[in-house]
């Protein structure tokens, strides 16, 4: 029997659902690209993106005015897209 994704919790903290905006670019020369920030923690957050990224790719985010750099842990396909689990890394 395989197992969903969505049924599987790898956080260890509590998590805030969101439905705001955000951008993305996959290297910090590229051009960024709109992104739905679905749900965030300290230490990573869930987004949903019109194109697929791999996992272990890093990604220069950006919420709120504020810059990220976040690695792709997993990818699923969404109805509306991709649904992309990263965590946020030092920088």
């Amino acid at each position: 029997m395989a197992i969903s994704v969505e049924y599987i919790e790898l956080r260890t903290e509590m998590r805030r659902s969101l439905n705001s905006s955000a951008s993305y670019a996959i290297s910090p020369m590229s051009e960024r690209s709109d992104a739905t920030l679905v749900d965030l923690t300290n230490n990573g957050a869930g987004l949903l993106l019109d194109q697929p990224v791999s996992p272990g790719r890093f990604l220069d985010l950006t919420v709120d005015n504020a810059q990220h750099r976040a690695r792709v842990r997993w990818i699923v396909r969404h109805q509306q897209g991709f649904r992309v689990g990263v965590s946020f890394e030092a920088a």
